[in-house]
């Protein structure tokens, strides 16, 4: 089976495809991400033709031709809910170009939707029955790396991400503004776009740009953290996003503070929140206390972030669940030896 794929900008295109793709064809697969637009040459070579919310009206046309005329098996991926808040910042590129309109039509005639979560493979599954639930897997090529410790004598407590969370960050600025009073030893380190660092002014702030994704590991091991957050405000949207920042929290050895939402559902049962792979915060007491016990227990820290991390490496690697992959693009012929 030849398989083509064409991703989006963002990091989600490496964990949902190109990291795959890469142990696919270590499975003898040949798995190819494209770096251009939906093309005949590609398309017409691959059996099965993968788009990752793409909003490309003309290309999607010629891979549902091939589809309906070659058999072609079309595939969506999709690890994000559709309905935006009002308040994202990728609501108004929606309503611009009606991107939701493309990516909802691709999936109804999708053979496959290949997705992240339960919860979010539930949402779906009113555009296409056939989702498949693929959760994210880390990469150890990229991420194998032994934790560095923090040497200074300041409590490193960090967060990663976009200004898509700037209304998710809002809810920690009451807790750190407390957390920093009591503390004087605290330094918040922020990375991404500087309006997160502007929410927490007049506190003590390390802030960081983005990279990308392929300096994007090595940069946040860089940072040696002592504490991770990662707050989620509890709306549709949020409640389908997966388990990233645990993930990579983790392998660095960096104990967190999560919200509820996604770092309990169900499809992280083998993930337990209650001190044993990191602490859950629902509202700024519980963040602020969360906070403050990793801050004076110096044990804690040390063995979530080293707990968390054995659970990663043993469990939530791409070279042992790649097999899903391929149960799941096998399922799309009849012909079991294909693959």
């Amino acid at each position: 089976m030849k398989i083509a794929a064409w991703g989006n900008d963002s990091g989600s295109k490496n964990w949902r495809l190109l990291n795959p793709f890469k142990y696919l064809r270590m499975k003898g697969i040949a798995a190819y991400v494209s770096e251009h637009g939906i093309n005949s040459q590609e398309a017409n070579w691959a059996d099965v033709n993968v788009v990752q919310f793409c909003t490309d009206k003309r290309g999607i046309a010629y891979l549902r031709r091939l589809q309906q005329e070659q058999g072609k098996k079309l595939v969506v991926e999709c690890d994000d809910w559709l309905d935006l808040n009002e308040d994202s910042p990728f609501n108004i590129d929606h309503q611009r170009y009606d991107a939701r309109w493309v990516i909802v039509r691709t999936m109804e005639v999708a053979d496959m939707v290949t997705t992240t979560t339960k919860y979010l493979a539930n949402k779906l599954r009113q555009y296409n029955s056939n989702v498949r639930v693929l959760p994210n897997y880390i990469d150890l090529d990229e991420w194998n790396f032994i934790p560095l410790p923090n040497e200074t004598k300041s409590i490193r407590i960090g967060w990663v991400g976009s200004v898509s969370h700037i209304n998710d960050m809002k809810m920690l600025v009451e807790p750190l503004r407390r957390i920093c009073k009591e503390f004087k030893n605290v330094l918040l380190v922020l990375m991404g776009d500087p309006r997160i660092a502007s929410l927490f002014e007049g506190m003590p702030v390390e802030s960081e740009m983005g990279v990308p994704f392929e300096a994007y590991p090595s940069k946040l091991r860089s940072l040696r953290l002592d504490i991770g957050l990662a707050p989620l405000q509890d709306n549709e949207f949020n409640r389908c996003k997966s388990n990233i920042k645990w993930i990579e929290y983790s392998i660095i050895g960096v104990p967190g503070v999560y919200s509820p939402i996604v770092y309990t559902d169900e499809i992280n049962q083998s993930v337990h929140f209650d001190g044993i792979y990191g602490q859950v915060a629902e509202n700024p007491e519980q963040w602020y206390r969360c906070i403050k016990n990793y801050i004076i227990c110096e044990n804690l820290r040390k063995d979530i972030g080293s707990r968390s991390r054995g659970c990663v490496l043993s469990g939530y690697t791409l070279k042992t669940n790649v097999k899903k992959w391929v149960k799941a693009y096998r399922s799309l012929t009849r012909r079991k030896n294909v693959i």
